[in-house]
């Protein structure tokens, strides 16, 4: 494949980002000082750093076919990153639940926009069913503790 071409493939910057993100958890995975507590982020990460690098040789060899000229952010996208980059800030002032139960609901009336009544109903009763399941899962089932806030 030729350089202008490459540069121009779309799965190539896909690939270099789940890299990145791959580098990232390793960063993090090795800050985590107990060990049984590594075997999952390190599973998650092995499938996105493998996963990245099959994107980026695809492009290489000319198999992938994803023009980057044609991407580009919406305003949902960029509003649902919005709200991930706010909710990284509100666990440790809401506490974990709290701020899992704002977020989900408010991706949830970004993605399912415009909204009618129906909707905002759906989003309402799946952010307090999610939440209730990640309770069930990580503080009874699993024992784990959470960032506590304010709230819960």
């Amino acid at each position: 494949m030729e350089k202008k071409e490459l540069w121009r493939n779309s799965e190539l910057y896909v690939g270099l980002g789940m890299i990145a993100v791959f580098c990232i958890l390793l960063w993090q995975i090795a800050i985590i000082s107990v060990p049984e507590s590594r075997i999952f982020p390190g599973f998650a990460a092995a499938v996105i750093g493998i996963s990245g690098l099959s994107l980026v040789i695809r492009a290489c060899q000319g198999k992938a076919h994803g023009d980057a000229s044609k991407l580009r952010i919406h305003a949902k996208e960029l509003a649902a990153f919005a709200i991930l980059v706010v909710a990284c800030f509100l666990f440790d002032i809401l506490g974990f639940y709290t701020t899992l139960l704002f977020m989900l609901f408010a991706i949830s009336l970004c993605v399912e926009y415009p909204l009618t009544r129906k909707k905002v109903i759906f989003s309402v009763i799946y952010s307090i069913a999610i939440t209730i399941l990640c309770f069930i899962c990580f503080s009874i089932c699993l024992g784990l503790t959470t960032p506590m806030g304010v709230l819960i």
